[in-house]
């Protein structure tokens, strides 16, 4: 895997992780009337974590405030679900520039059938075509 495109894909999520936390907390303090109770910016910074949790873990947490708007909601709602998609998406990306090595099929599948291998194995010589 080629160093740049890991320097690439740690950047990106990054960056994506400062501008979320930064979007959310600005945002939250702007909209703080749209929230019940409005939250200072004590109370913003300490719901921050939780707004990178998977939905399922949130009833573990205690909320501080909740929103009562539809922009508050959204902010609420949406700042995790874009930071995971470009963590995810990115993380797909740098997959797909992976290298797959390659090698000589036919000379794995005559050194399997010459030494032998587990049932793995020779389920892959006959997947694998001539």
């Amino acid at each position: 895997m080629p160093r740049d495109s890991f320097r690439t894909w740690a950047a990106v999520v990054a960056t994506a992780f400062v501008a979320s936390c930064g979007l959310y907390t600005v945002g939250a303090v702007l909209l703080s009337r749209q929230f019940f109770p409005a939250p200072a910016l004590p109370a913003v910074l300490a719901d921050l974590p939780a707004r990178f949790l998977p939905p399922g873990y949130l009833g573990e947490v205690e909320t501080i405030f909740t929103p009562v708007r539809p922009a508050a909601t959204a902010l609420y709602e949406w700042t995790g679900v874009l930071f995971w998609t470009t963590a995810l998406t990115t993380s797909a990306w740098l997959m797909r520039r992976s290298r797959v090595p390659t090698g000589d099929v036919a000379a794995a599948r005559a050194l399997l059938t010459r030494s032998g291998g587990s049932s793995l194995a020779w389920t892959a010589k006959t997947a694998c075509p001539a």
